[in-house]
């Protein structure tokens, strides 16, 4: 996967959290939460080298 698809699954990623922060987690956002877990694999915070390489971009 190249930056440009990391970058945008990070928005993606960073958009569904403030939308689950902004109301009660429902079923529709339990969904949500197991598809921003997936996500937050490729964010800076679990993997370095991927925040690395983004950085540098």
């Amino acid at each position: 996967m190249d930056e440009v698809k990391l970058q945008e699954r990070q928005l993606l990623a960073k958009s569904i959290r403030q939308q689950q922060m902004a109301k009660p987690r429902t079923e529709r956002n339990l969904l949500l939460a197991s598809r921003d877990d997936e996500l937050n694999k490729t964010t800076p915070q679990r993997n370095p080298g991927v925040g690395g390489l983004l950085s540098q971009s």
